[in-house]
């Protein structure tokens, strides 16, 4: 199997294509959701394998390019429709002992398009092959734009109006940056307003899982590494986030994926910063876990800063993963979230 050229796709919506081919092929309990569309009308679609009572969800790609996640949630989604690992190995024993016990919901690429918009500008869907470690600059606005141009506040507005964005785009000829959906909505930080189909959809689909678990995955310039706890996690709750998240690390060390060498890290932004987990808890009290997976870029001036942080030191010098071992290090997350969840259930 090649694992790059299977699942780390040129269009995000084959990704959505994909999820149904492997359902239909499948032997097992498995289903593709379509929970919603987005603002220009594509469907939002997720996977969802087995039949038990405990149910976890795992959300990818929330922001436009971000697409790691969600590719590394396509090969671990083959794995729980054909009943074999990326290597070959049957798991077929473990696969039905699973699905009588847990229900897996896999969302991969949630701001559907953005991503599309965003694999037009990056060859392959890949950010290395657009950006070097030396323009901080040329990626910052590749991030945020047009921020900037309105005068805006990362953190503060969460979305831009919809006269923005036609002055942006169709005036100035301006790309909206990875933060946004096509309407302008960060989709991380619509929790509280609920102003976007897509956050609208995926709320409504949570609701009727009731999950016990939610995993969230985002991909940036930083080494791989969970967040644990989140802001809004109270009492013993903040040390069992803790719990899974510093297993989870050490699966990645152990299988050697280039990861930080901080195992955990804590929250450094505003709350304001963080509706999705925290809106997440507060609503469905369950165990809920936020993490960054590098995708291939580190740039040289977070290098730097990294150098003169206590917090980030160890990983100033770190080598990002490849393609594939970025794709490697999904699939053992969630293999690793899953048996934990299971002889815990999620506490």
């Amino acid at each position: 199997m090649d694992i790059v050229n299977d699942f780390w796709l040129h269009n995000p919506e084959e990704c959505l294509t994909k999820l149904d081919s492997f359902a239909s092929a499948s032997k097992y309990p498995v289903k593709t959701i379509r929970y919603g569309t987005s603002f220009n009308d594509r469907e939002l679609v997720a996977l969802q394998a087995g039949t038990g009572p405990l149910n976890v969800v795992i959300v990818g790609g929330m922001h436009a390019a971000e697409l790691v996640s969600g590719f590394g949630m396509l090969a671990f989604a083959y794995s729980l429709t054909s009943g074999r690992t990326l290597d070959g190995e049957d798991i077929d024993d473990w696969l039905r002992s699973l699905y009588e016990r847990q229900t897996i919901t896999l969302v991969p690429v949630h701001n559907i398009d953005g991503a599309v918009r965003m694999s037009k500008f990056l060859p392959g869907c890949y950010t290395r092959n657009r950006f070097d470690g030396s323009d901080m600059d040329a990626y910052s606005h590749f991030v945020r734009d047009p921020i900037q141009r309105f005068g805006l506040t990362r953190g503060v507005d969460h979305f831009l109006t919809e006269e923005q964005v036609r002055i942006w785009v169709e005036d100035e000829g301006g790309m909206l940056g990875q933060l946004w959906s096509d309407q302008g909505v960060d989709l991380f930080e619509d929790w509280v307003n609920l102003r976007a189909p897509e956050t609208q959809g995926l709320r409504k689909l949570l609701d009727g899982i009731r999950p016990h678990c939610i995993f969230e995955m985002h991909n940036h310039e930083v080494q791989t590494q969970m967040f644990v706890p989140i802001p809004a996690a109270e009492g013993s709750d903040r040390f069992v986030q803790v719990q899974y998240g510093e297993e989870m690390m050490t699966a990645l060390m152990d299988a050697e994926i280039p990861c930080s060498r901080h195992s955990t890290h804590m929250y450094s932004w505003p709350e304001s910063m963080n509706q999705f987990p925290n809106a997440v808890y507060r609503r469905y009290g369950c165990l809920v876990l936020f993490a960054e997976i590098c995708f291939g870029l580190t740039l040289d001036a977070q290098r730097e800063m990294a150098k003169k942080n206590p917090l980030s030191k160890r990983d100033a010098d770190a080598r990002e993963p490849t393609q594939e071992e970025a794709l490697r290090g999904v699939w053992i997350w969630l293999k690793t979230l899953i048996d934990m969840g299971g002889e815990r259930g999620y506490q």
